[in-house]
């Protein structure tokens, strides 16, 4: 069995038995590291607002605050407008919140 039918396989055993071997944990971040983490977010911001404006909005902020990755936008001294935000489990790369303000 290959192709999707065994991703299809693998798919429904992993969400009926939790007690599978599983790298993604509590105990342990999955994303453990500033970088590693825009990397995660960037692509998922830029498909959602755009390369181009996000661009525009770096350098962005990154902090772990209680195993939770908040990253944002910044913009320029003197330009008007909103940033985007994106909050991100570290421990499974779960998505908990996207926004952009105005």
């Amino acid at each position: 069995m290959h192709g999707i039918e065994y991703a299809k396989k693998e798919l429904q055993e992993s969400l009926k038995n939790k007690s599978l071997h599983n790298v993604v944990s509590t105990n342990k971040l999955l994303v453990s590291d500033s970088s590693t983490a825009v990397q995660v977010l960037e692509p998922i911001i830029f498909h959602i607002y755009g390369k181009e404006d996000i661009v525009k909005q770096r350098p962005y902020e990154i902090n772990l605050i209680d195993n939770y990755w908040v990253m944002s936008g910044t913009l320029p001294k003197g330009w008007l407008g909103g940033v985007f935000m994106i909050i991100m489990d570290a421990h499974n790369c779960q998505i908990i919140r996207i926004t952009h303000g105005k």
